[in-house]
């Protein structure tokens, strides 16, 4: 159950400050640009860390730029998970530099348990989000991904109020009623384009 929006205030800033990434390593999630996006990120007092969970075709290639010291970091490398939830709780922001989304679930899925995303305008991902979040950068940019990085950590009020936001989208938008009710209405349309254009 997604917590209420109460709670999401009390998200407490950690020193270092904790950035996850969980999706498949692979060029449509933006996985190679990791490496670029953390290095030119400006790094927040206390240092910040940042741990993938994943694999995917550019597993050993990240792993071995990630295995370079940037200088303020810490990086560790860890398999998929289905405990998504309590790895949420344990991490400051969530970062999805998509080049190409279906349909941003992550990103969704961190939103309705409090968790603050920076993400990408990739078609597919945008949607999960309200149209003035702040941190959008387009696709395929690490240097826009990482200057939005870096206003999102330097600034914990704006972070609360983006992820209130995106918490409330998510609950209306992607509440399993409403998004049943509107599949419901699409395959209705497609099944029987006169009826529905007349009613």
């Amino acid at each position: 159950e997604p917590p209420a929006v109460v709670q999401l205030s009390e998200r407490r800033v950690r020193r270092p400050a904790k950035i996850l990434y969980a999706g498949r390593l692979d060029w449509e999630k933006g996985a190679d640009l990791l490496p670029e996006i953390i290095r030119r990120t400006r790094i927040p007092v206390g240092g910040a860390e940042l741990t993938v969970h994943g694999e995917g075709r550019q597993e050993n290639l990240l792993r071995k730029r990630l295995r370079r010291t940037i200088p303020g970091w810490k990086t560790t490398m860890l398999p998929p998970t289905d405990q998504l939830e309590a790895v949420f709780a344990n991490h400051d922001l969530l970062i999805m530099p998509s080049r190409i989304e279906g349909l941003g679930l992550v990103a969704i899925e961190a939103s309705l348990h409090g968790l603050p995303v920076v993400a990408t305008r990739a078609k597919g991902l945008r949607e999960a989000f309200p149209p003035d979040h702040p941190w959008l950068p387009d696709a395929g940019d690490p240097e826009a991904f990482a200057h939005a990085l870096s206003d999102a950590l330097a600034e914990p009020k704006l972070r609360t109020a983006a992820t209130i936001k995106a918490h409330h989208l998510a609950r209306q938008r992607f509440n399993p009623r409403v998004m049943l009710a509107s599949y419901a209405r699409l395959h209705r349309a497609a099944a029987w384009p006169e009826r529905e254009a007349g009613s």
